[in-house]
C-alpha cells in the first residue's frame, strides 16, 4: 500500500513539473510581439533605406530593408524605439502594448552631421562606433596653411603621417606615408 501511495505522489508530483514547464514556455513566448512598421523621410516622404531600428533599454534592434520597412522584435507592454540613419536626426517613437505598426519620419540633420569614416572593412561606420583610430583635418585648418598642395597642407596636422616632397621642382610630387612603410601617392 505505501508503494502505491509512493508512486500516485510521485506520478502528481511529475505531473504538477510538467504543468510548471508548460506554463513557464507559454510565458516565455508571449513575453515577445513583432513590431512593424516603415521609415520615411518628414520631408520628402521618400523612404529611408537600412535605418537602424533599436529597443531602447534593450540590445534587440534591427535595420530597415530598402523599401523602408523593418519588423523587430519588442518585449509585451509599452516599449520605445530608437531609430537611427547617418544624415538625419535620432527618433525616438513610443509603441503602445497593444501597438502592432508604427510609422516613422525623420528629418533630416544638415547642421549637426555625425562624421562617417568609409573603411575598407565596412562600407561606413559612425566615428563613436569605429574601433580604429581617425584624425580630423578641418578646411579652415588647411584654408590657412600658405602651400601649393593639398598633401603640403596636411604635413602635422595628423598623428602618424608623413609628407615628404619626392625633389624641389614644381610637379615634382609628394609621397604620403600613414603609419609605415606604405605609400598612398
Amino acid at each position: 500500500m505505501r508503494r502505491k501511495v509512493g508512486l500516485v505522489r510521485e506520478a502528481l508530483w511529475r505531473a504538477f513539473a510538467f504543468s510548471l514547464f508548460g506554463a513557464g514556455v507559454a510565458l516565455a513566448q508571449g513575453s515577445t510581439r513583432a513590431v512593424t512598421g516603415t521609415v520615411k523621410d518628414a520631408e520628402s516622404g521618400q523612404p529611408i533605406a537600412a535605418a537602424q531600428v533599436a529597443v531602447k533599454g534593450t540590445t534587440r534592434n534591427a535595420i530597415g530593408r530598402e523599401d523602408g520597412a523593418f519588423t523587430i522584435s519588442v518585449p509585451a507592454g509599452a516599449v520605445t524605439l530608437v531609430i537611427r540613419h547617418i544624415g538625419f536626426t535620432i527618433a525616438e517613437v513610443s509603441v503602445g502594448a497593444e501597438q502592432a505598426t508604427v510609422d516613422v519620419r525623420m528629418k533630416r540633420d544638415v547642421v549637426n552631421l555625425e562624421q562617417v569614416v568609409v573603411t575598407g572593412q565596412a562600407s561606413a561606420v559612425e566615428r563613436r562606433n569605429l574601433a580604429n583610430s581617425v584624425a580630423s583635418v578641418g578646411a579652415d585648418q588647411i584654408a590657412s596653411m600658405p602651400t601649393g598642395s593639398l598633401q603640403l597642407a596636411l604635413q602635422g596636422k595628423a598623428a602618424g603621417v608623413q609628407i615628404q616632397q619626392n625633389t624641389g621642382a614644381p610637379g615634382g610630387g609628394d609621397r604620403v606615408r600613414l603609419r609605415g612603410i606604405s605609400s598612398i601617392l
